[in-house]
């Protein structure tokens, strides 16, 4: 057994701690990727400076909201032992995800658009940060899992954000990708 936020105690095998778990391990690949693509990507221009920026400081935002995700999963909305406080600090609001559809389009804009399916790879951190995409769907759908079950304990948002956030690790490795020199692979059925 273990104890939630709230006070609560769950079985080690409870969904709740399986998506809390998704949840840390894509925290700790994005981790990863932040720092592949900060040693990968050599900024040898004032462009390139200000695209490293944008997508070293999105990646750790994206960190924070992770990690206020989890806060708020380990707090279930219709918990009867959470203060009123801690509900309120581990809510997770709509702006998140307005954020992040703004940083969706800013990374989109750093990059040629795409017009064929791409392999993951373009460099180490591009690779890194395909893996992470990887990871944000099978937290998604953990997510959807333990909201099916629990339908009043997680917030409609988080599964909203979740699945953007597959979309905008894909636009960061591909940013990635051109920041560190690489072009992405072009998958074609006939290869």
């Amino acid at each position: 057994m273990t104890s939630l936020y709230d006070g609560s105690r769950v079985c080690k095998t409870d969904l709740t701690i399986e998506t809390l778990g998704n949840l840390d391990l894509l925290n700790s690949q994005i981790g990863l990727a932040v720092e592949t693509c900060t040693k990968e990507i050599v900024s040898k221009d004032p462009d390139s400076v200000e695209q490293k920026t944008l997508l070293v400081g999105t990646l750790k935002q994206v960190q924070y909201h992770l990690m206020h995700i989890g806060s708020s999963i380990a707090t279930p909305r219709n918990s009867t032992l959470a203060t009123s406080q801690k509900l309120d600090i581990t809510y997770f609001g709509n702006e998140n995800v307005d954020n992040l559809e703004l940083w969706i389009d800013k990374i989109d804009s750093q990059v040629d658009p795409l017009k064929n399916f791409i392999l993951p790879g373009g460099g180490l951190g591009s690779a890194n940060l395909h893996l992470c995409r990887a990871s944000c769907r099978q937290t998604e759908l953990c997510v959807l899992k333990l909201k099916s079950i629990k339908s009043d304990s997680v917030q409609e948002t988080i599964a909203i954000y979740l699945n953007r956030l597959s979309d905008l690790l894909f636009a960061c490795a591909r940013l990635a990708c051109k920041l560190s020199g690489h072009t992405d692979s072009i998958w074609s059925r006939n290869d």
